[in-house]
């Protein structure tokens, strides 16, 4: 479908400059040309393919943001989603949709991500991905989206009742709390600090905005009542399990393997600064530095900076990380720049966003690793360098 996709654009007006993001290949090139094997010719192929899509999303983005198609779409898919992961949190199994490549999930099953409660292993809930970090991460960009469609409707302080806007909150009350209990039950703590650091971001820029605060300064109140009281009723429902699952320790298992991991990917990269140890070898070159740990334990550094550091070399991870930081930048210029007070709201959304995908770079590797992930950061930058049109259309979802 990608590759349709891809094949539509280029035939129907793509532009030579469009093409211009494909120069940050450069620097990835040495790590191909002194490594390559088939393993690391796949993984290169990989990053074209979220390059292209990045490219696409710049080239397209104006258009894409002000259609209600892909957004309604996503965020069916993301209800669909979080209503599976429900569901299989409930049964602490998976549902049995394999033909949808669903995961199989349980609690004897090895390899699955579960957590201990007073002493019973409680499986975390995967929807139809890989693994709940992924899925808490979908969820988290769904809950921004439902910010900037709640917060957008800005009523200056006033409130007539009207049946239209009544279903209006209905319906984004039902999305933010679908969301929200989805993102609970993958007990993802990476997510939750993302979906925290993006909708705190978005409230606080409006509330000391002037203009923004003005324009949606009542909504923002509203909305802010509303998470509170959703939270409060899901801690009051999952209180048990999201005690054991907030409780961090510089001892357990899943923070000493994440340092362990970064430790060994700034090795690599020490030992290897310009062309690192080649794409997607990580765990490959990990295996081979500690033949002795058991396998499962073999897994790539979770953070995604360090990774391309220690796969692609010093140059890849300063591009990513210099364009990464580029784009937020251009984000956050539009918020106080733009005219339009919509476009400025939507920027902050956006922006917000991006702080939430950074703390799930920081975090995990599932942003580079994965399909799923990997298109998702290049949508969120692709999207941050397209910016949205001067006059941002209120896209209707109810």
């Amino acid at each position: 479908m990608f590759a349709l996709l891809l094949l539509c654009w280029l035939s129907r007006g793509a532009k030579a400059k469009d093409f211009t993001p494909f120069l940050v290949l450069l620097a990835a090139v040495p790590a191909l040309l002194l490594h390559g094997n088939a393993l690391s010719i796949w993984a290169f192929l990989k990053v074209i393919e979220g390059i292209a899509l990045f490219a696409y999303v710049h080239a397209r983005g104006p258009a894409l943001l002000t259609s209600s198609v892909p957004l309604v779409g996503f965020l069916a898919g993301l209800t669909v989603q979080a209503i599976a992961a429900f569901v299989q949190f409930a049964r602490q199994r998976d549902l049995g949709f394999s033909f949808l490549d669903e995961s199989p999930i349980a609690g004897n099953l090895p390899g699955v991500a579960k957590f201990s409660v007073h002493g019973a292993d409680v499986v975390r809930a995967y929807g139809f991905t890989p693994h709940p970090n992924i899925l808490a991460a979908l969820l988290v960009a769904g809950l921004m989206a439902v910010a900037f469609l709640y917060l957008v409707r800005g009523v200056r302080l006033r409130f007539g009742y009207r049946i239209e806007r009544q279903r209006e909150e209905i319906v984004r009350g039902l999305l933010v709390f679908v969301f929200a209990t989805g993102l609970v039950v993958t007990f993802s703590r990476s997510g939750w600090a993302a979906a925290a650091a993006g909708l705190f971001f978005v409230l606080a820029v409006v509330t000391r905005h002037a203009r923004l605060r003005e324009q949606f300064g009542w909504e923002a109140l509203r909305f802010a009542i509303l998470l509170v009281a959703i939270l409060s009723l899901l801690w009051w429902i999952f209180s048990p399990f999201l005690a054991a699952r907030a409780s961090i320790f510089p001892q357990e298992e899943a923070i000493a393997l994440r340092s362990f991991y970064n430790r060994e990917a700034v090795a690599m990269l020490v030992r290897d600064p310009f062309s690192g140890v080649g794409p997607g070898r990580f765990v490959e070159a990990l295996a081979e530095r500690n033949p002795n740990l058991p396998t499962w334990s073999f897994q790539p550094a979770h953070n995604v900076f360090l990774l391309v550091g220690a796969e692609y070399g010093i140059a890849a991870a300063a591009a990513l990380l210099l364009v990464s930081i580029f784009l937020a930048g251009r984000v956050w210029r539009r918020i106080f720049s733009s005219q339009d007070p919509k476009t400025r709201l939507a920027n902050a959304c956006l922006f917000s966003f991006l702080i939430s995908l950074a703390v799930l770079a920081l975090g995990d590797h599932f942003l580079w690793t994965t399909q799923q992930g990997r298109f998702l950061f290049a949508l969120a930058l692709g999207f941050a360098a397209a910016g949205f049109p001067q006059e941002t259309r209120i896209i209707p979802v109810s």
